[in-house]
Order: structure tokens, then sequence, then C-alpha cells
């Protein structure tokens, strides 16, 4: 990520500015912040957003000190957030470090919330990297002098995602006029994945982990069942099948109706580091679940449940 020296012409100081696009309430000023030994300043400012307001009526102002609750894009208020990083030590950034710096600046953003959530007994959404559409990035060094090699990342170097991405391709929208059309429903376990993926854009992780793999037992049950009664089964020989245990049904069943043995695939063992293990340890130990890891989770089962389906 960075190299580190004694070299005082390389940066001691870094700081990173940008936009959350609601109001962080607390009042402006600067907060000492230390997460993972990481030391850091942060600076919060508050402001109106320049535009009007949807459907606001003519003439009418709020007081300074108001906000809307549950403002998540910034429709009323903003807050611009100064976050200097005080390194230990004298580092020379690649030209990953940004990246870096905005991630735990995400880190660090949510470890405020999680503060006032504790102290103040509110809800805070927390915020994951997508809702920073830009930011700025200075290096300092230990005369407090700003360097050149500075960085900008604005708005056209990030991808909002809203609920009409991108535009679907012919087949897709042949479907999906079908599905409009004649008031199909999508397969429970399709619904259940675009729900874990909704959890985790609002920062529920924990949640996006125990959904996706709800999301992947429903389909593995529905997988078998289908595959057993167009064998002639009964449904109670079906029902018991089912009763057996996850495990059982991917590397005995698995293999008796389609000739692979899922489990000695890489995809199983991506299955099991990535989405099995991580929700066991979410439910049962009470794991802390980063952004990174609910993303995994989500992509691992779908691309599972995808292989699954190629066998047949």
């Amino acid at each position: 990520m960075f190299l580190m020296s004694n070299n005082e012409e390389l940066v001691k100081v870094s700081l990173i500015i940008f936009d959350v696009p609601f109001m962080i309430n607390l009042p402006d000023g600067d907060y000492n912040i230390n997460i993972d030994n990481t030391y850091t300043t942060v600076k919060l400012e508050k402001h109106t957003s320049p535009h009007n307001m949807a459907g606001l009526p003519r003439g009418v102002q709020f007081p300074s000190d108001s906000f809307i609750i549950g403002d998540r894009w910034g429709k009323f208020n903003y807050t611009r957030v100064h976050i200097i990083f005080h390194h230990h030590v004298f580092i020379k950034p690649s030209v990953l470090f940004p990246d870096f710096l905005l991630t735990k600046s995400v880190e660090i953003i949510n470890r405020i919330f999680s503060v006032c959530r504790g102290i103040k007994g509110e809800h805070y959404i927390k915020i994951n990297v997508g809702d920073i559409f830009s930011y700025n990035v200075f290096y300092f060094d230990s005369n407090g002098n700003q360097r050149k090699d500075s960085v900008s990342v604005p708005i056209a170097n990030s991808m909002v995602a809203m609920a009409a991405a991108s535009e679907p391709t012919n087949e897709q929208l042949r479907r999906i006029r079908e599905i409009l059309s004649t008031n199909a429903q999508l397969p429970l376990f399709q619904e259940l994945i675009f729900d874990a993926w909704d959890y985790h854009f609002y920062g529920n992780y924990r949640i996006a982990v125990i959904e996706v793999g709800t999301a992947f037992e429903v389909f593995i049950d529905d997988f078998i069942w289908k595959q057993y009664i167009q064998r002639g089964k009964s449904e109670a020989d079906i029902e018991n099948i089912l009763e057996t245990g996850l495990k059982n049904l991917l590397c005995d069943h698995i293999k008796i109706l389609t000739g692979h043995d899922f489990c000695s695939t890489q995809e199983y063992n991506n299955w099991e580091k990535n989405a099995y293990d991580i929700r066991n340890d979410t439910v049962h130990k009470g794991k802390i679940v980063s952004d990174v890891e609910s993303s995994n989770a989500i992509l691992t089962v779908t691309n599972t449940i995808k292989f699954l389906m190629s066998l047949r």
C-alpha cells in the first residue's frame, strides 16, 4: 500500500476531504479519533444543500439548525468532512493509497455513528464507500508544506447504482416484460439475494450475510425437490431427505442427481469459506461483518448457484 521511510521529504500527514450526503448531527468542529491505532483529526461542517428541495412550497424556509430525518441523498443538508491522518512514520504513498484513505475514512465515520448510537440511543445508518461520490486527497511533509502529488477523484469516476442501473439487453427486456405482464413471480431465492444486496447497500452487513445464506438454502431445497420429483420419488421421501442437513445435501444428493462431486470443486470451497463459515460465525458467534465480507458472500452465493444450475 505504501512504503515507510525516515526521509523527511516524504509524507507525514495526509488529508482527505469529501461530502457525506446527509447531516451528521454533531456540532461543527474537530474530533480526535483513534481507530485501530490510526490517529486522525476529523473536522465536521454541516451545510444546507444549494438546490431547493423538490415539492417545497415557494417562500417556505427552515431554521438553520433544522434537518430532515431520513435525508440520505442530501436534498436538504450534507456534511463536509476533513480527515487528517497523522502518520507514525514518513511514508511514500502508492497509487492505491487514496483508496486506503477512503476506506479508512468510511470506517472512521461509521465509528462516529456507532458511538453516537450507543450514547444517544438513536439509530444511525452506517455508510459505505458507495456513499462518497468524490473526494480530494492532499499530502504534506513534516514542515506542513503541501506536496504536488495530491489526488482529486471526481464524481465521474464513481458509479452510482440507483433503482434502474444499466439498460437491459433485448433478452432481459423480453423477460422483464413477460414477468410484468403475466404477474409471474421471481424465484424466492432470487428475491432473497436482491434483499441481501439491499441490506448491503445500507450497511447492514450482518443481515446481508444471513439473508444470502437463507437464499442459498432455499435454492438447494428447491433444486433437490424438483430433481427428485422428476425421478418419481414421493414427496414424503423428499421431505425426509431435506431434513438430513445442508452439507449432506450438497455432498451426497447433488452427486446423486447430477453425477458431479460438488464437494470436491473449487466452487464448493469458495462457498464454504466466503459464505457458509461467515454466516455461521455471524449467527453463532456474533461476528462483525465487513463491507468486503458481505459483498463477497453475496457474489459467492450467486456464482455458486449459477454453477449448480449448469450441472443439470
